[in-house]
């Protein structure tokens, strides 16, 4: 079982300076979106990320990726919703997000 927050923090693959942390809290969200769009809850400024390029979801008090069928896809290596456990890393177009738990 998780608590209510996910801290999520992004690297650049072409900056290994450059570090963003979010922590998340679904609330009363069905889903957190991941893009780079504005309607997306975690902004990633990279052009090969889509708009609304993959979703973080609850399913049974656990954390779950899935890819928005984006142009370039999400690589990780599953094309059904996985779980996040500590330390997964994820590429989202160029940009790696660590998930820590």
């Amino acid at each position: 079982e998780i608590g209510e927050y996910v801290v999520l923090e992004g690297s650049a693959r072409h900056s290994k300076n450059s570090k963003i942390i979010h922590v998340l809290n679904l609330g009363k969200k069905d889903a957190i979106k991941l893009g780079r769009g504005h309607e997306s809850n975690i902004r990633i400024s990279d052009i090969s990320v889509s708009r609304c390029h993959a979703l973080i979801k609850v399913i049974d008090k656990k954390f779950y990726i899935e890819d928005n069928n984006a142009k370039f896809g999400t690589l990780i290596g599953f094309t059904d919703p996985i779980l996040i456990t500590n330390h997964v890393s994820v590429q989202v177009g160029r940009t790696v997000l660590n998930f820590e738990m």
